[in-house]
């Protein structure tokens, strides 16, 4: 039998309990929410797990931003994303019904190697009376390192042909030093 693990996060306000579990790729499995009150409730549901990452590599960053009140939300929202090296833009979350979400993908790569903060933060106007205030933002890190530096003939077919080039190259020196 395969062993597999999963996480579960849960949080607990006031006027709601929100649990999230995710399978072993780190993937959303599921999500419960209780609320106490009648009102909707934006949230970044963004949480990467691949938080190593490789200077000038490119990654993707899919930004997750769901409805997990009781009621739709029938306006625009604007959502703010910030990095810590300053880079800073606004989003427009469109109406959402109630447990819809929305993704926003962007390519990013680290420019330095150093450890980058992204903080997500919904509803920055305050423009939607939602059941938690307290869960409108969200923090997470990328770390980046300088990338491996590798050898052409380390490892893989390139390290076979390596080695099978540097034989016949002996081969054909020893060859023309025995004539």
């Amino acid at each position: 039998a395969e062993s597999t693990y999963h996480a579960i996060l849960y949080e607990v306000y006031e006027n709601q309990i929100d649990l999230r579990a995710f399978r072993t790729d780190k993937s959303l499995m599921d999500q419960f929410t209780i609320n106490k009150d009648d009102k909707p409730d934006l949230r970044c549901n963004t949480l990467p797990f691949n938080n190593k990452i490789s200077k000038g590599e490119n990654q993707e960053v899919i930004i997750s931003i769901k409805n997990i009140g009781e009621q739709n939300i029938t306006e625009e929202t604007t959502a703010r994303i910030e990095i810590s090296d300053g880079q800073s833009w606004d989003i427009t979350v469109p109406p959402l019904d109630v447990y819809e979400s929305v993704d926003f993908t962007y390519d990013w790569n680290a420019t330095e190697s150093e450890l980058y903060t992204w903080t997500i933060t919904t509803d920055i106007e305050n423009q939607i009376d939602e059941v938690v205030e307290d869960n409108n933002q969200v923090m997470f890190n990328f770390d980046a390192t300088e990338p491996e530096q590798t050898s052409f003939f380390a490892s893989g077919i390139w390290g076979v042909l390596a080695a099978l080039s540097s034989i016949m190259l002996a081969a054909v020196i020893i060859k023309k030093r025995k004539k």
